[in-house]
């Protein structure tokens, strides 16, 4: 349990502004729980902070964008796959919507070097 809450509050280091604290607290809260729960508690969440999701239909899929003070939904990367990346052993990282939101779930662990266990699918 003391790991839960750790990981959860690691989110919350540094931030300055409401909508800020919401978004964080939704990455922290949210990203151990079951898929078919998160939503649920990212609604509730914003709901306690009094802040609107980026896109309220789909509450996970935000975060708060600094440069401009609010709360986004992440966008696609639309950079184009070079050979070399397909042609090297770790293959390209195509940067979805989904792949950005795990980075931002483990980005205060990787910043800071500490250790984290990583669980997914089988085969993923």
């Amino acid at each position: 349990r003391a790991g839960v809450v750790h990981g959860a509050l690691s989110h919350l280091v540094g931030v300055t502004t409401k909508a800020e604290f919401a978004a964080a607290a939704v990455r922290g809260f949210t990203s151990n729980l079951l898929p078919e729960k998160r939503s649920e508690l990212a609604r509730q969440i914003y709901s306690w902070a009094n802040e609107a999701p980026a896109d309220s239909r789909r509450p996970l899929e935000g975060y708060y964008d600094e440069r401009s003070g609010k709360l986004v939904t992440y966008t696609p990367d639309a950079r184009p796959v070079l050979f070399e990346e397909l042609t090297s052993p770790e293959g390209p990282l195509v940067r979805t919507a989904m792949v950005q939101r795990e980075e931002h779930v483990m980005q205060p662990w990787v910043s800071r070097m500490e250790p984290f266990i990583l669980v997914g699918p089988e085969g993923a």
